[in-house]
């Protein structure tokens, strides 16, 4: 029996299988020398993403149908989304028909973050883990994860896999922009609400107390003409 790792050593040893998408096989190129059948996969799934870049508004809403469409226009077995939870950790967000284990698709997660660019890892007679960092404006917001399924080679190279997380990671950037804007503007038409309630009850005129005027008789008598 093996001795028991550390996890932290287990994870490294674990990544030792995990390597860039440039050292896995290209795509046959073209006759102009560029991969076309890449570049083909890559603008097939972009155009697939675009009703979802441009029309989502929520953020669970974007994932859920950006996971489907990148895996039906790829041919994928799965995908998934990593993103910090509240203690910073990675946690999965979202995913479609990930049928792999989580656990190893959240190390090739970790693993993606400290290489700061994609990762390619082999399953054992179930094909191909792919992640790639999505980012936006220079910054990490997440892990993007495929799963292809059993083949000679991953098909996934690295500039689909580096576009795809850029593009993702824009639309979740621009859906995050979109809430604090919606949420700023609810604040703003509230506090305008209270301040016309406050502003209409200071301006409005107060009604006068009633005068105290005596409602008793007069008592002054009228003198008579002298020689009446």
């Amino acid at each position: 029996m093996p001795p028991n790792r550390p996890p932290g050593e287990a994870r490294r040893a674990a990544v030792h299988a995990m390597t860039p998408p440039s050292e896995s096989r290209p795509p046959s190129p073209s006759a102009d020398g560029t991969p076309a059948e890449g570049h083909d996969r890559l603008l097939r799934t972009l155009v697939s993403l675009v009703g979802d870049l441009t029309v989502e508004r929520e953020e669970a809403g974007l994932l859920r149908s950006t996971l489907e469409h990148v895996v039906g226009s790829l041919e994928l077995a799965g995908a998934a989304v990593f993103a910090p939870g509240e203690d910073g950790e990675l946690v999965e967000t979202s995913e479609h028909n990930l049928a792999v284990d989580p656990a190893g698709a959240r190390d090739l997660a970790i693993a993606v973050l400290e290489h700061d660019g994609p990762l390619v890892q082999e399953l054992a007679g179930a094909g191909w883990l792919a992640a790639t960092p999505l980012r936006a404006r220079q910054r990490s917001l997440g892990v993007l994860v495929l799963h292809e399924g059993p083949s000679g080679a991953p098909s996934l190279g690295v500039e689909l896999l580096e576009v795809l997380g850029q593009q993702v990671g824009t639309g979740i950037e621009n859906v995050r922009l979109y809430a604090e804007l919606r949420a700023s503007s609810a604040r703003a038409e509230a506090l305008r609400r209270i301040t016309a309630a406050a502003t209409s009850g200071a301006s409005s005129p107060r009604s006068s107390p009633p005068s105290r005027r005596s409602s008793r008789p007069s008592t002054r008598s009228t003198a008579s003409p002298a020689g009446s």
